[in-house]
């Protein structure tokens, strides 16, 4: 037992640990605590003193079972091995709100390892593990430079570090003065997804998504277990790109499905002739990145004709130039409607068509080259879609 007679506060503190917390004016008074130690260690103590007017005294007292109530006497008091040692301390936590830092209301990790380095000579000093609150602390340390490297406790979660720490798990320098208090909380942030990926269009049918290639938004991407028990299904951004939130280490397949999209287009690289991919395993903090492909069909370079049951019409000249044409044969369905669409599925220009002329010309002047879709439209609403490169 610990006890501490003063006029005016005082505050007693053994290592971290805040025992007697009077920091107020008072008469001469005597406040006590309680604490289990081990013989024969020693123990950092700090008593701090308020005077604020009139009488002035402060004494220190210890007590136990077999020791009677003394002032702690001057043989038990040893000069630190520091004389002013610093504290570098602080929490190991998870930033939930993902603005960069973590807040005391926020998650924090117990259990994490963490090392602390003396960065002059790149040596490792000491090893301690937080506690609940995320809280660490390296106490008695002299002025110098020192790192912390951190290992999270293990967990199927996949974190980014964003604050104090890198990927490796390691701090900035920290340069600490003498007697100098300084607090270093550090932090991840779970990403937002565990399992993704862009799906382009694969236009030179190469395997290779090229920078001029399309990214393709509005496929259909499911989420299927090994066992094909449908987990979760999505649908890629205007971007293209798609996403799933953390999922269990286990083995995956997905699917992807275009018919959304009026554009003509066959499964390319990373698919089978179903859209499926090969089974994949998923391990405990993976963030995995599955890029797939569709690809146009084959076509003819000039004078095609779209061969299918609703229209007979030919589309000339493919790859066209400021303008292409679009002719009537006098069989199939009559067309009521013509567009131009981008690879993406945007529609870039439209035309009513003119049932007393054979054929319509559309204008290309304000589309850069690339790859479009002329997509057709009868008045039952049935389709047909046809490709067109513009030079």
């Amino acid at each position: 037992v610990f006890s501490v007679s003063s006029d005016d506060g005082c505050r007693l503190w053994l290592g971290d640990t805040l025992l007697i917390d009077k920091w107020l004016p008072q008469a001469t008074t005597q406040h006590s605590a309680a604490v289990s130690l081990k013989a024969g260690q020693k123990y950092r103590i700090r008593l701090e003193y308020l005077e604020v007017g009139g009488g002035a005294n402060v004494q220190m007292f210890w007590s136990s079972p077999h020791q009677l109530r003394e002032v702690v006497p001057k043989r038990q008091l040893y000069v630190p091995l520091y004389p002013y040692p610093a504290t570098l301390r602080g929490n190991v936590g998870l930033d939930a709100d993902n603005d960069g830092a973590w807040e005391p209301n926020e998650p924090t990790f117990a259990g994490a390892e963490i090392r602390l380095f003396d960065a002059a000579a790149d040596t490792l000093m000491a090893v301690t593990k937080s506690v609940a609150g995320g809280r660490y602390a390296f106490t008695d340390l002299p002025p110098g430079h020192f790192y912390l490297k951190i290992k999270l406790p293990p967990t199927a979660d996949v974190f980014l570090p964003v604050q104090n720490v890198d990927a490796a798990g390691r701090t900035p320098v920290q340069e600490l003065t003498q007697g100098e208090l300084l607090s270093l909380p550090v932090a991840w942030a779970v990403t937002a997804i565990a399992l993704g990926g862009d799906v382009w269009l694969d236009e030179n049918r190469d395997e290779v998504k090229d920078a001029a290639e399309p990214l393709l938004a509005g496929i259909t991407v499911l989420l299927y277990r090994s066992d094909s028990v449908l987990l979760a299904a999505g649908m890629t951004n205007a971007q293209g790109r798609y996403g799933f939130s953390l999922v269990a280490p286990g083995s995956y397949f997905l699917v992807f499905l275009h018919q959304l999209l009026p554009l003509p287009m066959v499964p390319g690289a990373g698919l089978n002739t179903q859209g499926q991919t090969l089974p994949f395993e998923m391990v405990q903090g993976q963030y995995r990145v599955q890029d797939v492909a569709f690809e146009p069909p084959p076509v003819s370079a000039t004078g095609e004709t779209v061969g299918n049951q609703v229209f007979d019409l030919k589309i000339y000249p493919n790859p066209a130039g400021d303008a292409v044409w679009v002719e009537s044969s006098g069989g199939g369905s009559a067309v009521r409607r013509v567009s131009i669409a981008d690879a993406t599925g945007r529609q870039r220009t439209a035309r009513e068509w003119d049932f007393a002329a054979p054929r319509i010309q559309l204008d290309l002047s304000g589309l850069s080259a690339g790859l479009y879709f002329l997509i057709l439209e009868n008045e039952h609403g049935e389709r047909a879609v046809q490709r067109v490169v513009r030079n």
